[in-house]
């Protein structure tokens, strides 16, 4: 199988997942990175993650849940708390992106093991101005909107 057209494919599919997410209402975005090639090495990757919040716990701590989607298999996994299966297949993520946000990895390492995924941290991430976001929507090529998903969704989430 040529690696170039399958990681099209799974570029394609996470986007998909992604939006289908976003339109039930969860918050979602592809991630970049790498993942285990199992043999010790790492090899380029996009996958899904959502993002939630539970409330404090008693002691009033805030938590951050991050949960993995792989679009291909529909098989998840938790990233934050970061569980068995994750830490076997993930290795880092570089940005991370949906409809309306951009973020890119600004922590000395993009390694998962040791980074924060609360992507609202803007000691651990960079995020693009939202307006910027929203330029490209607007100034991008008609293909280009359908080729990468720049469009905005046309569920509105709090209506569901």
């Amino acid at each position: 199988r040529n690696s170039r057209w399958f990681f099209a494919q799974v570029w394609d599919h996470a986007t998909l997942l992604c939006s289908l997410l976003l339109g039930y209402g969860l918050d979602a975005r592809v991630c970049v990175g790498t993942m285990s090639d199992g043999r010790g090495g790492a090899q380029p990757h996009v996958w899904v993650a959502t993002w939630s919040r539970p409330p404090p716990d008693r002691h009033g701590v805030a938590t951050i849940r991050v949960r993995a989607w792989e679009s291909a298999t529909g098989r998840t996994c938790s990233l934050a708390p970061l569980d068995a299966e994750a830490r076997a297949k993930y290795l880092s993520v570089a940005c991370v992106f949906a409809h309306d946000s951009f973020h890119a990895n600004a922590q000395p390492s993009d390694a998962l093991l040791s980074g924060s995924l609360d992507v609202d941290d803007a000691s651990c991430w960079l995020a693009l101005d939202g307006r910027r976001v929203e330029a490209l929507t607007h100034a991008a090529a008609p293909s280009a909107t359908a080729d990468f998903g720049l469009a905005r969704p046309r569920v509105d989430a709090s209506a569901a």
